[in-house]
């Protein structure tokens, strides 16, 4: 940032002496390098090394006027201007600082407490697995398989009993088959439980052969 000269002061625009009219110290970039060497005092209109204004505490070596030193970026020929200051009463200071800090406070909501997150919801929500009284209640299992399984009833008529009786195994049923053994190569006739029918696994059956 570059600060401008004070309208109001007498200076003629033409660059500065290389040296301090204060003490003539030596102060362009050739003899001290690329920082800033003399300030320009906009009461007296005088140079003065940066070294004479530090001597003084920020008051004109020339006048005695007081300022604060603003450097000014990239100035030609190592010029800083030096503009009037008002010091702050240390109450003031104080006061601005109390006012910033209930600022930053009241930002946070709810007089400096900090808000849920959620808006209403992280407030007031419940977990899911508490009830009404406040005790968790197990969630009950899904129910698994099926009810009691049933077998489908294979067509046994016209079968020999050998291979009637290793069907109604295979179909998955348990129970017994009559008659449960002999007579292999006769042909079964009949069946006491319909060809298709949905039984329970521990279901009998009873054929007819000839």
């Amino acid at each position: 940032m570059t600060a401008r000269v004070d309208p109001a002061a007498r200076d003629s625009g033409e660059p500065p002496s290389s040296f301090c009219q204060h003490c003539g110290r030596r102060s362009d970039p050739g003899a001290i390098g690329p920082i800033v060497g003399l300030c320009y005092c906009s009461s007296c209109c005088q140079y003065a090394c940066r070294w004479c204004w530090a001597a003084v505490d920020g008051a004109c070596p020339m006048c005695a006027v007081s300022f604060v030193s603003v450097p000014v970026a990239r100035a030609p020929r190592g010029r800083e201007v030096a503009l009037p200051s008002k010091r702050v009463g240390l109450p003031v200071a104080i006061a601005a600082g109390a006012v910033l800090i209930a600022v930053s406070m009241f930002a946070l909501g709810d007089g400096g407490r900090p808000r849920p997150t959620g808006g209403v919801e992280g407030a007031t929500s419940v977990p899911s697995d508490v009830t009404s009284s406040g005790l968790g209640s197990p969630t009950p299992p899904a129910p698994s398989g099926s009810p009691t399984s049933c077998m489908t009833v294979p067509a046994l008529v016209g079968m020999s009993l050998r291979d009637a009786r290793a069907a109604w195994t295979a179909a998955g049923f348990a129970g017994s088959f009559t008659p449960g053994r002999g007579q292999d190569a006769k042909i079964v006739q009949t069946q006491s439980q319909t060809s298709g029918a949905c039984l329970p696994a521990t279901s009998t059956i009873v054929v007819t052969f000839s």
